[in-house]
């Protein structure tokens, strides 16, 4: 497949073997060809050549839509040659529908650039959205959609554990509404009479069982998952295997927000939490 559906389009990973995107008979030829361009010798740093890369596609909130799109970027993209390992490419992307434009910037590292098969990983990316563009519905998450949005930004741009930490602080502070509003305490007295705080998973486990608000593809492993965005937090991951695990930890976070939102017995954490107006609807 191409570097735009292996790549391009993926999260920030490791190294993926792709189809080769630089048409390497455009830009080298042997000294023993004959060639009347004698500028078509080779490559140097700082050159931008033309890329058969496929389209870049990426999902964003369309607030001119007010849909969910996926913004796609032209047939032609371009690179700039930084080294023999190096390429940036600046792309622009358009809804579909209102063309509503956006910029994205990958920095990307190659192995074997110029071979049949080279070897690419995200190094960086980032994206310039305009005023009518944001990464989720506006309150779609109540108060933590700002939070959310800035883990997936995070995520996109290769800060594994930056990304983990908002997911964190979000799955805590979602538990402890969820129980005040089940009546459950999130303290507890000690032995010498003074008021702790319970154990997180110790309160999970209780708010889930009493009223299942964890996914049922997470329930049976509730809290090791939290254990994991923990040891994220903590350094017990690279920023790699944080960025593989950051999909699993998103669905489980907001998998939480929508069940509360969906229970009628939460809808004093409903309003705590910014979700009983504005939330996600059916068109």
């Amino acid at each position: 497949m191409n570097l735009a559906t292996k790549v391009l389009n993926k999260p920030i990973g490791s190294y993926v073997a792709t189809l080769p995107f630089i048409d390497i008979k455009k830009y080298f030829y042997s000294e023993y060809e004959n060639q009347d361009d004698e500028d078509m010798i080779g490559l140097q740093n700082g050159d931008f050549v033309e890329i058969d890369a496929g389209r870049i596609a990426l999902n964003f909130y369309c607030k001119k839509c007010e849909d969910s799109r996926t913004f796609m970027s032209p047939d032609r993209l371009h690179a700039l040659i930084i080294n023999e390992n190096l390429i940036s490419i600046d792309a622009f992307l358009q809804c579909p529908v209102c063309k509503t434009e956006i910029q994205v910037w990958f920095l990307l590292e190659v192995k074997d650039m110029f071979t049949e098969e080279p070897k690419v990983k995200i190094l960086k990316r980032t994206e310039k959205l305009s005023k009518n563009v944001s990464e989720l519905r506006e309150n779609s998450f109540g108060i933590y959609t700002d939070l959310l949005e800035k883990a997936m930004r995070a995520s996109r741009e290769g800060f594994g554990a930056g990304a983990i930490i908002y997911l964190r602080k979000v799955f805590e502070q979602v538990t402890s509404e969820a129980a005040k509003a089940s009546n459950i305490s999130t303290t507890y007295i000690n032995s010498n009479g003074k008021e702790k705080r319970k154990n997180f998973k110790d309160l999970l486990t209780e708010v889930d069982t009493k009223c299942a608000i964890v996914p049922i593809e997470f329930s049976n492993n509730r809290y090791k998952l939290f254990g994991k965005l923990s040891d994220v937090v903590h350094g017990e991951y690279d920023e790699e295997i944080a960025l593989e695990k950051f999909s699993a930890f998103y669905r489980l976070v907001t998998g939480i927000i929508e069940n509360i939102k969906s229970k009628e017995e939460f809808q004093s954490a409903q309003q705590a939490l910014g979700l009983s107006e504005g939330g996600d609807k059916n068109e």
